[in-house]
């Protein structure tokens, strides 16, 4: 009655899900995964994921957060214009332990990998560098174009009432 006690664990942790945290479709700059596992572990690190995308969207993970049997992962888009879409899948490479000491998905890199989870729809929209505006002259006010439809600016009109620049107030 008085000998030592141990813990038999014969199942490993897996991942449960990854699910999208934010709307999809989106037009965000970044987007957040919830992941969970079956049991508590801990080691969950950038390392341990791989971001699928299509489309002409970059993007890397920004922030880990959470412990325990849950945790929110946050991806931020670094370039691309266009649509496509974006999942984070987990690849097992035996740093994500329980409390045991046993890693995701039992010995061997791999096993434990989850590449199911739900992917969004994103859509990054293009910066516009420069923009470039008609103006009709007999509607112009403050900044004159020098004749109807040339398209040159000419006079200031300091006297109007009303500032307006192009063809409306």
């Amino acid at each position: 009655t008085g000998g030592d006690a141990y813990q038999v664990e014969k199942n490993p942790p897996v991942v449960v899900s990854i699910l999208r945290v934010d709307p999809s479709p989106t037009t965000a700059s970044s987007v957040r995964y919830y992941l969970t596992f079956s049991e508590a572990v801990h080691n969950v690190d950038a390392n341990d994921f791989v971001l699928t995308r299509t489309g002409n969207i970059s993007a890397a993970i920004s922030d880990i957060s959470g412990s325990a049997t849950t945790y929110t992962i946050t991806v931020t888009s670094t370039s691309g214009v266009g649509s496509g879409t974006l999942r984070l899948d987990l690849i097992d490479n035996d740093t994500i332990l329980d409390s045991t000491i046993q890693p995701l998905g039992g010995l061997g890199a791999g096993n434990g990998s989850f590449t199911t989870g739900e992917a969004y729809t994103i859509t990054i929209a293009p910066t516009i560098l420069s923009a470039s505006y008609r103006s009709t002259g007999s509607n112009d006010g403050w900044v004159l174009e020098s004749a109807e439809d040339s398209n040159v600016g000419g006079s200031k009109n300091s006297t109007a009432t009303t500032f307006m620049l192009g063809d409306n107030a």
